[in-house]
Parts: C-alpha cells; structure tokens; sequence
C-alpha cells in the first residue's frame, strides 16, 4: 500500500514519487498538445479611449459603441481567474467568444482608406450579427447572475447600435463624398456625432494637406483645439468633435442641449445656415468637418474646422489671468463715422442671426472685432449653445431666462433693411427646415421655427422707422434725431436705473454695439 503525501511529509520523503513524475510529465504534454487556450493578461490589446457616459443623439436609446476588455471585466465583476497549472489567468469560452466578435468588429470597421464599398458594409453587417449572436450565448449561459447578464445586454446594445449607425453610413446621400478618404470605423463615428456627409471636407482638410499646424492654438481646453493652414491657402481652426459633454455649461443645460449629444458643430454649422439666410454670412466663421491628430493621444480626430476670425475678441485675458475688455482705439480717437455706421450694421445683423438661433454665449470672448480706417469685420466665434430644445421665445424677458436671450438680453431695436426684407419674406418650413432639420432634433427644429416667428414678428414692428438701409445717414423719428450708433447706446444694455439709484434688469437693449463700445462712444461724443 503506498503511502500517503502526509505520511511521506512526516518521513522527510518527497512528495511524488517517479512513477507520479512521469504521469505528470506525459499529462503536461498531452495537454500542451490540447486545442484549448488560455490567455494570457499580457498579450491582450491596450485598450480602446473610456467610453462616453451617455449616447449621442442617432442611438439615444442604446450605448453607441463597443465595450472595451476592461469595461466587460469590471461589469462581469471580477477579473478573470487564476489558473495555477500555467500562471495565466483565463476567461469564460462564453467571454472569448464575444471577445473575438468584438475583435472582428473593430477590425472589420478600421479598414484602410478608400475601402468603403458593398463587401465593407457586408463584412460589417456579418461580424455585428455574429456579435449580437454571441452576447446572448452569454446572457443565456450566465441567467441569475446579474453583473454578468447586465454585460451581455450591454454588449448587445452596443452592436445594435453600431448596426443603426452603419445603416445610416449607408443612407447617407452624401456618401460619395467620404468613401476615398476615411475608413468605414470613421464614417460610423461621423454618424454617433450626428454628423452628414454633405458637411465632410476629409478629402482637402485632413493632416496630409496641412502646411503648418499649431496645436498649442487652443491649448488647455478640453478639446483639441489647432491652428492649421492648408495646401488651398486657408487658415482654419478645427476643434474635436465630442460625443458628449461631461463639463457642460450650465446654460446649455438650462435651454435644453443633451450633454450627452451635444452635436455642437452641427450648432454652428446651423448658425452658418441662418446667417446666410439673413443674407449676413460673414457675420460667423464658415465652418466643415475634417480631420486632425490630436497631439496629446495620436488618434487622428474627427472636428469641426472654422475659418478664423479676423481681428481680435472684444474680452481678453491679462498676464495674471484677470478678465479685461479690451479698447479699440486710444481715447479721443473714436473710428470714422463710416466705421462706426459698419460696426453698428454687422453687431446688429449678428443681433438678428443670434436671436433666431437662440445664442446664449455670446460674451466677449466669442466676439472678435477688426476696425482699419474706414473698414470693419464682425465675427461672432464658438457657436455651440444655441438651437436649445426650450427656447421657444427670443424675448429679453428675465422671467425666461432658460428661454430667452441673455447675453446681452432682450430683442435688437434696429434691423438692417436687407437683413428686414430677407426675414420678412421667409417661410422658416420652405427656406430653413430643410438645411436645419439634418443638423437638429426634431425638438431643437420645432423651438428654431418658434424664435424664428417670433423674431419674425418683432421686425414687422419695427417697420418703417427702424428698419436700416444707410446706417451712416440714418435718424430716429423726432424730435431725437438719434444717429444709429446714438440710439442703440440709449438703448441699454438691457439694465435701467431705478428710483434708488440702483440697477435693475431691462427688456430694452441695444444689443452687442451697445453692450461692448456703448461706454467708449459716449466718452469720445460718438453716441
């Protein structure tokens, strides 16, 4: 009878005996023959950028992007188990399963450049169907464990989604546009944005065709913000497109922007669209999408490029980071009257295009002046909180505040005769609705017609006499006599004095011109 490994302990003898040694020895090696793999921590990818918190707007229903390793792992809610025989840790063959279609599905989708035909969209659809597949073998396999079954359905949702954002790659009319010039991976991350084709200039902006690039241009931001010059000759700005907005400014919040699909260049591309129809494009950068390498991670980026801004913001910071208003010219040395009646024109007409949209961020640091002699350009910048879904009234009233316009407040009191014409004779569902309602929700489209009406109404009030057409000879009805610049300084600022002496909020407002070099005209007897 042989002895036991205790009782060989007990005699000082080795634990396994020659003929142990060799059963083990012929075992290892029928086993390291075995078909059966067990991975190792090491050998795994890194993996992909966090995942965003919420949705964007395409899939609002569903996480829109796959699970990485470790977000599977920590859902699961333990990490994969030791196995002592060959010190590596391994998974379930449920798990791997979805981790090889999880593979299939990235690889499949970062296909190289120009490849973005039938057979694509086939393998696509083929690998998500096979992943659909395995995460409910995973569910089924794991019933009554909820960390586990909660991952499966995760993964599921994902893979659905991807299949609603590969569909609409493929509906996409503009498609023809972008197939050379991104992979099938960077088409369906333009559809998690929101974004169109018909918006996609990837074939003349992309990092081969830039010339030189800055990308300390917007440095310390949350986004990649560069600036970056092209073989064409333009100078543009391009900012990353987010999925979402974890440090959402409480306004966009209040007028109702999705942190979670905040589509913001879709916001700016929208504001373009007004300002052309008001027959003001200059007013705001024109703006596209195309892509850039972001200097901090090396993924090349998918953003919003805009023209830049000519001049300089009217609010700056100093040295020490303290906010300042910068001045324009020296005191006693206002700009020409030509000038003046210019400035006052375009902040004006930027009024016009700002209440339509919606704009609540129009500070002065979103606000870049350029004044030489007699000449002038306007341009309002970083177009991202407007087209709220809860701003249904442009009105300056206080006791709308998550509605209304704020910055400055209230309703321009003059309107540019060409700007009057173009508003007065538009339809916002014949002229607007069909550019808007691809850049916006069906919400965010229905709160734009109401500002639009409304706006549309404010104008017709204003006529005749406040309806602009030479802004240098221009007077208010006696007994005032007020040039433009004069009366849109009396105005306000959307404040007034009241019997104690102290300030208190106005729906009257002289809107930009006023708010910015309202002071420095009075101060030069310019106003």
């Amino acid at each position: 009878m042989s002895e036991s490994r205790t009782q060989r302990r007990k005699r000082g003898k080795a634990l396994v005996s020659p003929l142990e040694r060799d059963w083990s020895r012929v075992v290892l090696e029928l086993i390291d023959r075995s078909p059966i793999v067990v991975e190792d921590e090491a050998e795994l990818p890194p993996p992909p950028p966090p995942a965003p918190p919420r949705p964007p707007a395409l899939v609002q229903a569903v996480q829109a992007r796959m699970l990485t390793f470790e977000e599977l792992t920590a859902k699961i809610g333990h990490t994969p188990h030791w196995n002592q025989l060959f010190g590596k840790y391994k998974r379930s063959t449920d798990y791997k399963a979805m981790r090889a279609e999880i593979t299939k599905v990235e690889t499949t989708a970062a296909k190289g450049l120009g490849t973005l035909g039938d057979r694509d969209f086939d393998a696509m659809a083929t690998a998500l169907d096979e992943l659909i597949a395995a995460a409910k073998r995973y569910k089924a396999a794991h019933a009554g464990k909820e960390n586990k079954v909660g991952a499966g359905e995760d993964v599921l949702a994902s893979a659905e989604a991807e299949k609603l954002a590969l569909a609409a790659v493929r509906a996409d009319p503009a498609f023809d546009r972008v197939k050379d010039h991104i992979t099938l991976k960077q088409a369906i991350e333009c559809k998690r944005r929101g974004i169109a084709f018909a918006d996609c200039r990837f074939d003349l902006y992309n990092d081969d065709k830039a010339t030189a690039v800055d990308d300390n241009f917007g440095a310390g931001m949350a986004n990649s913000v560069a600036k970056i010059t092209y073989e064409d000759g333009s100078e543009l700005v391009f900012k990353g497109e987010k999925i979402s907005d974890t440090q959402q400014l409480g306004i966009a919040s209040a007028i109702g922007i999705d942190g979670g699909a905040p589509h913001n260049g879709n916001r700016n591309i929208a504001t373009s669209a007004i300002a052309e129809f008001l027959g003001k494009p200059e007013v705001v950068p024109k703006v596209c999408y195309g892509l850039h390498s972001n200097p901090l991670t090396g993924q090349q980026e998918i953003g919003l490029l805009m023209t830049k801004g000519a001049g300089k913001t009217v609010n700056y910071k100093d040295e020490i980071g303290n906010n300042k208003r910068r001045a324009f010219w020296e005191p006693g040395h206002p700009p020409s009257d030509d000038a003046i009646a210019k400035l006052g024109e375009q902040l004006t007409s930027l009024d016009w295009s700002d209440v339509i949209c919606g704009q609540q961020d129009r500070h002065g640091g979103n606000l870049m002046i350029e004044i030489e002699g007699d000449e002038v350009k306007v341009t309002g910048i970083d177009n991202d909180v407007c087209f709220g879904k809860n701003q249904l009234d442009p009105n300056g009233s206080k006791s709308k505040i998550s509605s209304a316009r704020t910055n400055p407040p209230g309703m321009p009191p003059l309107i540019d005769k060409k700007v009057y014409d173009r508003l007065v004779a538009g339809d916002f569902d014949r002229d607007l609705a069909p550019t808007l309602s691809g850049l916006l929700t069906p919400e965010e489209l229905a709160a734009a017609k109401s500002r639009f009406d409304l706006s549309k109404q404010h104008a017709l009030g204003l006529n005749p006499d406040y309806v602009v057409a030479d802004w240098k000879a221009w007077r208010s009805p006696a007994p005032d006599l007020l040039t433009a610049a004069a009366y849109l300084v009396a105005a306000g600022n959307g404040f007034q004095q009241n019997v104690h002496g102290g300030w208190e909020p106005s729906e009257s407002s002289g809107g930009l011109f006023a708010r910015d070099f309202g002071q420095a005209l009075r101060r030069d007897g310019k106003a």
